[in-house]
């Protein structure tokens, strides 16, 4: 226990210097203790009057006993007296060490700047300059990026450290200072611990007191070793200071051991997604600098600084990279050595960038194509495999599928601009490389467009399809039943688990035509037999029976005897199943699986969902072939989904299922990004049950999927919301306005204004029966947001219809305050507060001269803002740019103009998603402010700021875009200060812009004028 006492606040310390003139320093308050030393922050006043702040450190040894009297003496106990002594000789030889080293080229900005040192209250204190930051530790930083950038800096101060012929040995959290905004400058302030590399050469190392940290120290310095003690151990507390800022622990002699293996889930940014070689670089790291034996270190810090500059890269998640996908091999692949062939010849040739894999369903198109991958692996820098859904393009930009680091859609961004922005990005990543990309279960659908695009990659492209393709479009590998009876046998037998009896023979080869060869059931049928303890014969008699011929989700036409028959797959599927011992707990799992389609679903989200104590079942429908589980995810071929989703519901399906939504809904909350396209896939496959969709969960969980839609999916969002609307009764009047609401705004976003009037129209008998006023208000907000998007601005309303619309949002707006004043709903002061800003922004623009209801109604806000904590939300930043328009237009004051737009730019930073949104909700807004109080420098500046923000994020189409805009604007601002030669300079830029990118499908601008 450190039973140390410090200075107190405002303890003044009256300093002599060398020609005794007297230097008073006033502590300010403690800042952070260690072995030797106290060290607080201090000012003085210096021969201008002005206030200086400073770091004093006193000499006050943990391990003595040092009593501290009232006139702030200290009095080490008699048995402590020399020792105290030679720590105050240590300090005093340090202060000189650190004057040295400040003054050495390169680490005047690393090392603490010594002002003096000062004897005073029988002790030392040494004076350092003042810099704003702290010293380092585990919270402190919120990306690993920057972990490994403060490491960096820290080994480089190391390295010009060792070239001056010292070892700093005592390397830990506590003597790194770091300087506020920024990773590059660190400051070591402790030179105590300091030992010069020619003690430990001519063995005069017994003169130094060596100083260490348990976990921040190498282990021949902790054991003593003085022979093995050299820049090496330097090394080790490099490693350890990262280590400690990932996993929060000093390192353990555990993981110094050069096979340990790094738990780098349990890190504050394991929810962060990296490239895999950044775990692989990061594991190697931490063998060469952690390790036990001192020669299985990195041998000084520059390779230490070369493989943190390797790190920092690949930990830094704005840059793009593509994720790849890792392929499967299928160990069961026999009888398809002609086909493999065909794709390797395909594969070799430069020239053809698409080959079109058709054949039926299960036939094993997909477990080809992906078992040449896993064993070609090397090949290839990259390979994608996508499922197809809906169409080329909504495919490619489904980032959950085909994800690049750090891109995504913007929320207002058009998908086709995305479609086009994202395969720009990828060409970029991807040049000169060999890229594979699968797209699974392609459709070709009547007008698909993207395919051109697509094949400008340069890529490889591979389309696996049921869909018949002419040959002379694009080379095609067509997959048909395995030829080989020899391979069949093989096949049945890998499934069947053993061999096949010389008896046997026949009654396979009855199955073998029964199915014309087909993988997928013959794979089934073998499997059912191994674990239904089926015979041969007894399942030959089976398929005799059904007479299935081929498994497709369509009918098949096939020829027995001379006769024509239709029959579907789906029947040997479900007497196959009906066969197995599992019953009907098995139908409803599988059943269950197949409603989440193609997509699958993890493991553990699965039984979660289902309610499963156990997995064993899994194991089982792995091994009977109806799933495939990798990597923990379930996978069903879409054969079997489609024969599944078929069979009769039942009783305990429909109330599994009713469970499943309700508990989808609420997974859903919690992490709406990554489940939104599962919910869809059920949902899906849940509305052909007519019974399934009547039912109140049904509704529940599609009104959360509505709600968690991008913006960009218009049709979708309007799709469900007016089903929703259209079978009132289960949700909520709250939800059914809040749809209500997204359909009209949908409309209004479209310029669809008579639609969006007829919707709000349409909600009107709801609300006439409802006594709620929290839902009445709401309802009259509709109409406040249909007549603001028809003045589009004109607050001012110059024409009698501006007039008229005016007065009727004004009139809608005040009920809805009235309303919303009486609410009982826990939300309902946020939702007033917001309402009464909304009116205070009306006033502002239109009626500025009514200074006191304005007022009286920001007031209002800022009170409700303030008793609920909303100050860092967007009902905060929204409240304060609205306090900047009253003081630009009502009562002109240009400093709390500035206060209020710096507000709204600290809460915008923390909540804005994506450079764009900063730019419309902050930059834009607040450069306008400052061009109508006349600052047309800050209104350039923000505006140039804004565009500096477009051009890092170059070629991607809505950022161009947004960069000509702002030009624009630009434009306006020279305009008003009529400097010509910056607005011809400017327009000409819009014009170079547009022609660089006019081929990604920008538009043409000016073309209003």
């Amino acid at each position: 226990m450190d039973t140390r006492k410090a200075l107190k606040n405002k303890t003044i310390l009256p300093f002599y210097n060398a020609s005794q003139g007297i230097c008073e320093y006033t502590i300010q308050k403690e800042l952070s203790r260690g072995a030797t030393c106290i060290v607080y922050d201090a000012s003085y006043q210096n021969n201008s009057g002005n206030q200086k702040l400073v770091r004093i450190k006193e000499c006050y040894p943990f391990a003595l006993t040092i009593l501290r009297r009232n006139d702030n003496t200290l009095v080490p106990s008699t048995s402590d007296r020399a020792q105290f002594e030679a720590y105050k000789q240590q300090m005093a030889q340090a202060f000189d060490l650190g004057n040295h080293l400040f003054s050495v080229s390169g680490l005047t900005n690393y090392t603490s700047n010594t002002v003096d040192i000062y004897e005073l209250n029988n002790t030392l204190y040494v004076v350092t300059t003042y810099q704003e930051g702290e010293t380092l530790s585990y919270q402190q930083f919120a990306s690993l990026k920057d972990c490994v950038s403060i490491v960096k800096s820290t080994a480089k101060v190391i390295a010009r450290i060792h070239e001056e012929g010292y070892l700093y040995l005592d390397l830990k959290p506590e003597n790194i200072f770091t300087l506020t905004g920024t990773t590059e400058i660190v400051q070591l302030f402790d030179f105590d611990s300091l030992i010069p590399l020619s003690a430990f050469q001519n063995d005069t190392i017994n003169q130094y007191k060596i100083a260490y940290t348990r976990g921040f120290s190498a282990l021949e310095l902790q054991m003593g070793n003085l022979k093995r003690i050299s820049k090496k151990t330097d090394v080790y507390s490099i490693g350890a200071i990262l280590f400690y800022l990932l996993f929060g622990r000093a390192p353990t002699a555990m993981d110094a051991a050069m096979d340990a293996q790094y738990a780098y889930q349990n890190t504050k940014y394991a929810s962060k997604t990296f490239q895999d070689k950044m775990y692989d670089e990061l594991t190697d790291f931490f063998h060469h600098t952690l390790a036990s034996y001192h020669l299985d270190r990195y041998q000084d810090m520059t390779q230490v600084i070369l493989k943190l500059e390797t790190i920092e890269k690949l930990a830094d998640t704005t840059i793009p990279y593509i994720h790849t996908t890792h392929s499967f091999y299928y160990p069961y692949m026999v009888g398809r050595e002609q086909e493999l062939a065909a794709l390797d010849h395909w594969m070799q040739k430069p020239a053809d960038p698409l080959l079109v894999v058709t054949g039926m369903g299960g036939i094993g198109k997909t477990a080809l194509v992906q078992s040449y991958l896993a064993e070609h692996a090397s090949q290839f820098d990259t390979i994608l495999c996508l499922q197809f859904h809906h169409s080329l393009k909504v495919t490619l930009t489904d980032d959950q599928q085909f994800h690049i680091n750090a891109i995504s859609q913007n929320r207002n961004e058009d998908p086709d601009d995305y479609f086009l922005r994202k395969l720009a990005i990828a060409h970029e990543l991807t040049h000169n490389q060999r890229v594979v990309l699968v797209i699974d279960n392609y459709e070709a659908i009547k007008g698909q467009t993207g395919l051109k695009e697509l094949l400008a990659l340069n890529w490889k492209i591979l389309l696996i399809t049921r869909n018949a393709f002419e040959k002379e479009h694009f080379p095609v590998l067509h997959i048909e039943a395995i030829a080989s009876q020899e391979a069949l046998y093989a096949l049945f037998e890998n499934n069947l688990r053993r061999t096949i009896d010389i008896n046997e023979y026949t009654y396979v080869d009855n199955m073998i035509d029964h199915v014309q060869g087909h993988t997928l059931v013959l794979e089934l049928i073998a499997k059912q037999i191994a674990h239904s303890y089926l015979t041969i014969e007894e399942a030959s008699k089976l398929l005799k029976e059904n007479g299935l011929m081929q498994m497709a989700p369509e009918k098949i036409t096939y020829t027995k005897d001379w006769i024509a028959y239709d029959d579907s797959i789906q029947n040997i599927i479900n007497r196959l199943f009906f066969l197995s011992k599992e019953h009907f707990n098995q139908q409803d799992i599988l059943k269950s699986i197949a409603y989440f389609g193609t997509l699958g679903i993890d493991v553990h989200l699965f039984s979660d969902l289902y309610g499963l104590r156990t997995k064993d079942c899994f194991n089982d429908l792995v091994m009977e072939g109806w799933i495939t589980i990798h990597n923990y995810h379930i996978r069903m071929h879409p054969v079997i989904i489609a024969a599944i989703c078929s069979w009769p519901l039942t009783d305990s399906f429909e109330k599994k299922t009713m469970n499943i939504l309700l508990a989808l809904k609420e997974h859903l909350r919690q992490d709406p990004q990554s489940l939104s396209n599962l919910c869809e896939a059920f949902l899906q496959s849940a509305r052909q049950e007519p019974s399934l969709t009547d039912k109140e969960p049904f509704h529940a969980l599609l009104y959360e999927v509505t709600l968690a839609l991008p913006r960009h999916r218009e049709d979708d969002l309007l799709t469900n919301a007016i089903w929703l609307v259209n079978q009132p009764g289960h949700l909520s009047a709250q939800a059914m306005v809040k749809l209500y609401d997204m359909i009209s705004e949908t409309y209004e976003e479209k310029q669809q204004l008579d639609l969006a009037y007829t919707w709000i129209k349409k909600a009107e008998p709801m609300i006439q029966k409802t006594n709620d006023e929290h839902i009445k208000g709401l309802y009259e907000y509709l109409w406040v947001g249909y007549y603001d998007n028809l003045l589009d601005g004109a607050y001012d309303a110059y024409t009698a219809e501006e007039k008229k619309r005016r007065v009727l949002m004004d009139k809608h707006l005040d009920r809805a305050i009235r309303h919303m004043k009486k609410s009982t709903h826990s939300d309902g002061k946020l939702v007033l507060a917001e309402y009464l800003r909304c009116k205070a922004n009306i006033f502002i623009r239109s009626r500025p001269k009514h200074k006191r209801y304005i007022r009286y109604l920001l007031d209002k806000v800022k009170k409700i803002i303030a008793q609920s904590h909303q100050q860092h939300t967007i009902l905060g930043y929204s409240y304060a740019l609205t306090e900047a328009w009253y003081y630009t237009y009502v009562e002109a004051d240009i400093d709390k103009v500035y206060h209020y737009i710096h507000s709204a730019f600290d809460t915008g930073f923390s909540i804005c998603e994506n450079d764009l949104d900063l730019i419309d909700d902050i930059y834009r807004p607040c450069a306008n402010i400052l061009l109508e109080c006349h600052q047309d420098d800050l209104a350039e500046k923000l505006l140039l700021d804004a565009i500096q923000l477009c051009a890092n994020n170059e070629e991607i189409l809505p950022y161009v875009r947004k960069e000509i805009e702002l030009y624009t604007y630009l434009l306006d601002v020279y305009d008003i200060m009529q400097n010509d030669v910056l607005f011809s300079r400017t327009l000409q830029t819009i014009l170079t812009i547009y022609e660089k990118y006019k081929d990604l499908g920008l538009k043409e601008p000016f073309q209003s004028i």
